[in-house]
């Protein structure tokens, strides 16, 4: 029977973590109990240099892995969470022109619009800040990227379950989280001031 493992985990923990050159992790192991394959005529992956390669990059992986904890940079991780509310946007996009149309009022609907405009606004912010972190890493610019996080979660997401719930408490929270928006925005424009 023939054996292939894939040491994708340490593969992966290494590209997230911005190593610039991913060793190749493929560790081969062709055996067969009674066939031309044993222990008694080693493959071609179990003797000689390449396998002496081949192991020394898996161990190697597995020490510099940390025990598999995937560290993002914060550049990375911007990047990440905004393609998510990017996705996540244009999934509550469609949800409200084809799900909701027709069962919430107008309203409420133009409630909900809104919070999806401005999660995808935001969304598009975070992939901009993700970039120029990349190039200029600055704290007011990191700072900017959290207070988006917040007040996407804060801002869109009270708009969202108001628009669902018809709780109308739920509009005195939003405020808090288009505060986090400006602040945002005010960080962009003093960590570009002082860079």
């Amino acid at each position: 029977m023939q054996r292939i493992f894939f040491s994708c985990n340490s593969i992966l923990a290494r590209s997230l973590a911005g190593a610039n050159e991913v060793l190749p992790h493929l560790v081969v192991e062709l055996g067969t109990r009674g066939g031309a394959w044993n222990s008694a005529s080693p493959g071609p992956l179990q003797s000689g240099p390449l396998h002496g390669r081949l192991r020394r990059a898996v161990r190697k992986s597995r020490t510099d892995s940390d025990a598999g904890e995937v560290k993002l940079s914060a550049d990375r991780l911007f990047l990440l969470l905004g393609s998510l509310s990017g996705f996540t946007g244009v999934v509550l996009g469609a949800f409200a022109a084809h799900g909701l149309r027709g069962r919430l009022a107008a309203p409420m609907l133009d409630v909900f619009e809104v919070g999806v405009r401005y999660q995808l606004y935001h969304a598009l912010a975070l992939l901009f800040l993700g970039l120029a972190l990349a190039r200029w890493p600055r704290v007011e610019f990191s700072a900017a990227g959290w207070l988006f996080v917040f007040g996407t979660v804060v801002f869109s997401g009270s708009l969202y379950a108001l628009s669902l719930s018809g709780m109308l408490w739920l509009g005195a929270v939003t405020p808090i989280g288009g505060l986090a928006f400006l602040l945002g925005w005010l960080g962009i424009a003093w960590g570009a001031w002082k860079g």
